[in-house]
């Protein structure tokens, strides 16, 4: 059996490096039928209770430290040895096993920022975590460990091990698996199988002088292999998602197909675009733009989407992703200045295509020809499988393998990610018709329902639209650059909620932690006021020691959100999130807090005073909107509010109510800093106006 070492990430707790202390960070064997021969083990001050328990196993006689007396170069006390230890040294041993042809003992070892490692263990063996971290220096290189020094310990090096990101050859988290000895696909026989539990990549390793690795297929949250014992085929436990919530598990079977030759080869040959040279798609398929762009490395991109029959439709949401028929085809076509800020420099780099099916979805990539040598564009060509890299002049260019698509393009997030409500309640076309695009695709029979006016529904804000509030730039940008992830059900590995619809406290950003324990012991995802000891700022901007998010799809930092994520938390950032927290700081547990309290006796009660962001304890503190009217026309001063929507409501009557019909009154959380008025025609010798403030 296998055991980690017991938390903190970077064996905070000391429990790698030693034989003598506790049973963490090792593999363990014993002997449960307590076979004549084999050894007691030693008492264990972990376990709590008086000691007077029977054992229930025994320690093999032949284990490796039996009458072991040193370790590392320091001594060992008789008494306090672990002879339950067969491998020590390792950091989250995430399945193992026993070829059963060879006895060979495989084992896959998660790592912690760097490597994700495949171990040949004998006994006896030490996998070298803390001070190794797969083949590179680990977090504790160099200093001494439960009172050894590195250049004491005889270490093994893993048989094969990569690093973290989203490509072919790369993941997050190693699920190890088992040496194939069945007979239904030869080509497999005697290669070790395993995956890696974010990226879904599965591979097969086949060892030698040089260790020959091979993808052969994706799915994302494997948790284990066996072999089935009829026949020996690689049985595959499917979690169902890779997030905190858990999916709907399933049994997979890894089997043979026959190699996919139906891509076409060209992308003049897909048909979707009846001419290159401007990218004019064919008749159904439409262009589309979004409100916030999803960063890509600088690129500039451009968006179509086709729908397999005029009679599909797609199944619209205010909030969710939206959903969409079996054969509906969207195409991206990204643009990159070889010079950043040089338009002359601009050269076609890759056309994608995302196909939703019956049962998910998949995606294909097309690389143009002729990107850095200055000759006509004329053609793309399809990528293979594994995708592949390109070198610029003053960047690299990942363009991803097929499996990689679907790592962000997940059945939670709903497939294509930004054809929704927030990234298309904007204008837009449709052949001659122009409007606001949702209202278009409704208008045209799209859509299956009516999504009423767009000024009802919610969109996103980019960084540069300073009219709106830090807040609410920052929650579009979140949305579109980690929420696809950062959602229950998704591949994020974090506690934190990035989708859009939710309120600030229902994020769980403010002052939380994240799974992984922190660099510095102080650091938590959103600290208000505190931007280097912020992990979301840390990990977009790749400093204060953290490796960068999003782990794959980008190698250039975003430094316009980066600063948007700084100056938010400087400012605006509140870590009265809700209004228990809020009603604890000005009153604590008196009942003068109670929402419907008005203990300054002002006209506003708590609540109204935890919305409008006044203080409840100041009676002259109130939310005071104005009205004017100057030649039939009525205009409101609103006070911004960051984090709250606004909307104003009209009557005639003081009975029935609407939204006001003037321009920007979007509920949108305006900027603070700047003045807010909302105007529009005067309607009647009398109108009343109302706000409606809520949480977002």
């Amino acid at each position: 059996m296998g055991f980690g070492d017991g938390g903190t990430q970077d064996d905070g707790y000391d429990n790698s490096q030693h034989l003598d202390k506790n049973l963490w960070s090792s593999l363990l064997r014993i002997d449960v039928d307590k076979r004549s021969g084999n050894l007691p083990p030693n008492p264990d001050s972990d376990i709590p209770g008086s000691g007077t328990g029977s054992v229930g196993f025994l320690i093999p006689s032949d284990n490796p430290f039996v009458g072991a007396t040193s370790f590392n170069g320091r001594p060992i006390s008789p008494s306090a040895l672990r002879s339950e230890i067969f491998v020590t040294g390792v950091r989250n041993p995430w399945q193992f096993s026993f070829d059963p042809t060879t006895d060979e003992l495989w084992l896959a070892d998660v790592g912690r920022n760097d490597r994700e490692e495949v171990n040949l263990f004998v006994a006896g063996d030490n996998g070298g975590w803390a001070w190794r971290e797969g083949g590179v220096a680990g977090p504790r290189s160099g200093q001494l460990i439960n009172g050894a020094a590195q250049a004491a310990a005889t270490l093994t090096e893993p048989l094969y091990d990569y690093g973290h990101g989203g490509t072919s050859f790369e993941g997050q988290s190693v699920t190890g698996g088992i040496v194939y000895r069945g007979s239904r696909i030869p080509s497999l026989v005697g290669k070790y199988i395993f995956a890696d539990y974010v990226s879904g990549n599965i591979w097969s390793l086949q060892k030698g002088t040089t260790n020959v690795v091979d993808r052969l297929a994706t799915e994302a949250a494997i948790v284990s292999f066996v072999a089935d014992p009829s026949n020996g085929d690689v049985l595959l436990l499917d979690r169902g998602n890779t997030g905190t919530s858990q999916g709907t598990g399933r049994i997979l079977r890894l089997v043979q197909t026959a190699d996919d030759t139906t891509f076409p080869a060209t992308l003049s040959a897909t048909g979707y675009f009846a001419d290159l040279t401007n990218l004019t798609p064919n008749p159904g398929a439409w262009p589309y733009d979004v409100n916030l762009r999803f960063w890509s490395d600088n690129a500039d991109k451009s968006r179509w989407f086709l729908l397999k029959s005029p009679t599909d439709l797609i199944g619209y949401s205010r909030d969710a992703p939206w959903t969409f028929p079996t054969g509906m085809v969207w195409a991206k076509h990204f643009d990159l200045e070889l010079t950043p800020g040089n338009p002359s420099t601009k050269r076609r780099i890759e056309t994608r295509f995302l196909v939703k099916t019956a049962s998910g979805s998949y995606g294909v990539t097309y690389q143009w020809n002729n990107i850095t040598n200055g000759q006509p564009q004329t053609e793309a060509t399809l990528v293979g499988p594994n995708g592949t890299d390109l070198i610029l002049p003053q960047q690299r260019w990942h363009i991803p393998g097929r499996g990689e698509c679907m790592t962000c393009h997940n059945p939670t997030a709903g497939h294509a990610l930004s054809f929704n409500t927030p990234q298309l309640n904007r204008s837009g076309s449709l052949g001659s018709d122009v409007g606001n695009f949702i209202s278009l695709l409704s208008g045209n029979g799209y859509l299956d329902q009516n999504p009423g006016a767009p000024i009802d529904l919610p969109r996103h804000v980019r960084p540069d639209e300073t009219a709106y509030s830090l807040q609410a730039r920052v929650r579009s940008y979140l949305d579109v650059n980690c929420g696809y992830c950062h959602q229950p059900g998704a591949g994020g590995g974090g506690n934190w909620d990035g989708r859009h619809h939710l309120t600030l406290d229902q994020t769980g950003l403010i002052n939380a932690l994240s799974v992984d324990a922190p660099l510095n012991a102080g650091d938590r995802l959103v600290i208000p006021g505190n931007v280097n000891g912020s992990m979301i700022y840390s990990r977009a901007a790749a400093a204060n020691g953290y490796t960068r998010m999003p782990p794959l799809g980008s190698n250039v930092i975003d430094s316009e959100g980066v600063q948007l994520l700084s100056d938010w938390i400087q400012s605006e950032a509140s870590a009265l999130t809700s209004y228990d927290k809020w009603r604890s700081q000005y009153f604590g547990t008196s009942a003068d807090g109670a929402p419907e309290a008005n203990p300054d006796g002002d006209s506003q009660t708590n609540f109204q005073e935890y919305l409008f962001r006044t203080n409840p304890l100041v009676r002259a503190d109130v939310f005071t909107p104005s009205v004017t009217l100057n030649g039939g026309q009525v205009s409101l001063a609103v006070p911004a509010l960051p984090g709250r929507s606004v909307r104003v409501e009209r009557s005639t009557n003081l009975g029935t109510w609407e939204r006001w019909n003037a321009i920007g009154n979007d509920g949108l959380s305006r900027n603070p800093s700047l003045p807010f008025f909302l105007a529009a025609p005067a309607s009647g010798p009398k109108e009343f106006f109302r706000f409606r403030v809520s949480e977002n």
